[in-house]
Parts: C-alpha cells; sequence; structure tokens
C-alpha cells in the first residue's frame, strides 16, 4: 500500500514539477549564432529548475543547458549619412546652430548589445550570441539570473 501511495505521490510531484517550468516567465531575444541547433531568428529563455540550468526554446522544441558564462556588451552605432543629412537639413533652416542640432538627431544610435552566453549540452559547449539592448539584458538578469 506504501509503495503504491509512494508511485501517486512520485508521479504528482513530477507533474507539478513540469507544470511548474513552464509557468515561469521566460524572455524572448534575437538569435543572431553560435547553436547549431537553433534554427529560428529567435528564441526564447527560462530559468531551470538545477542550479545554472536554461531551458532554449526555439519555436517548439526545448533544449536544456547549463549557463557557463555570460557577457553582455553594450554597442551602439551612428549612422553617418544620417547625420550628415541632419546636419543640412538644419543648418539650411535655421543656420549654424540647427546643423549642430539637425546632426544630433540624424544621427539617432542604434543599440546593437550583444549578449554572449556559454553553455553546455551534452558534454559540449556552444557559445551563443543574442541582440539585448539595455532594457532586454535587465530582463534576463533578473528573470533568468535572479
Amino acid at each position: 500500500m506504501f509503495e503504491k501511495l509512494k508511485k501517486v505521490m512520485k508521479h504528482e510531484m513530477e507533474a507539478a514539477k513540469k507544470q511548474a517550468e513552464k509557468n515561469v516567465s521566460t524572455i524572448e531575444l534575437d538569435y543572431i549564432g553560435g547553436h547549431p541547433k537553433i534554427t529560428k531568428k529567435s528564441v526564447k529563455i527560462r530559468k531551470g529548475v538545477q542550479p545554472n540550468e536554461i531551458v532554449i526554446i526555439n519555436g517548439i522544441n526545448e533544449m536544456k543547458a547549463t549557463l557557463l558564462e555570460y557577457q553582455w556588451g553594450e554597442q551602439g552605432v551612428r549612422s553617418v549619412g544620417k547625420a550628415a543629412t541632419g546636419a543640412i537639413i538644419g543648418g539650411v533652416l535655421t543656420g549654424g546652430l540647427g546643423a549642430i542640432a539637425g546632426a544630433a538627431i540624424g544621427a539617432k544610435k542604434k543599440d546593437k548589445s550583444i549578449l554572449h552566453l556559454a553553455v553546455e549540452q551534452n558534454g559540449q559547449t556552444y557559445h551563443m550570441q543574442l541582440r539585448a539592448d539595455q532594457k532586454k539584458y535587465n530582463e534576463f538578469a533578473k528573470k533568468i539570473l535572479g
């Protein structure tokens, strides 16, 4: 009788564990490269059950991996052509100060920041690159690392 009860309890605990894994919040990031089994342009990541475990969701496929290390690098790119266009238009309309303002507005910074993840899966180490601006990195830190 105890063995049967023990099996039922074990089954219920495993089902609850799987449900809890699905209910944990995920973060969606644009995928750049680094993992041969990822085929989509974006992936979802959620915290796993084990320490340092993450779950990478690639479409309908889920892959568990161990997060070995992470690094976020803030990068921005300014468009020289847009800055020049803004300076010309601003200069023509309002003079010298308008050129400075026009250049600043025209050269709006595009965020190209990247989150690098080193993950281990089935004895292999992969170095993934994901697009993550400051807001996405903060979300990653809160949901996955926190």
